[in-house]
């Protein structure tokens, strides 16, 4: 998504992971740091920010999430 107005853009990388444990705590500590590192990490390593910066836009957001079963997680890193 990008707002050329405001020079901002919003990059998203959705990961989906299969689990066998039934504790929700260790389900949500894994989609944290499933978020966190692999969709994040993905937006970082493959430069999917390179052609917002062509375009001008200075104020990148990008949300990593993660999902297993009906749990959700997200995380937010910006530039």
């Amino acid at each position: 998504l990008v707002d050329y107005a405001a020079k901002r853009g919003i990059l998203f990388e959705f990961k989906v992971i299969k689990t066998d444990t039934s504790s929700e705590k260790r389900i949500m500590e894994e989609l944290r740091r499933t978020a966190e590192s692999a969709a994040i990490g993905q937006i970082d390593e493959k430069a999917y920010d390179v052609d917002l910066k062509k375009w001008g836009i200075t104020k990148i957001e990008k949300y990593g999430a993660a999902f297993a079963k009906k749990f959700v997680a997200v995380v937010k890193k910006s530039d």
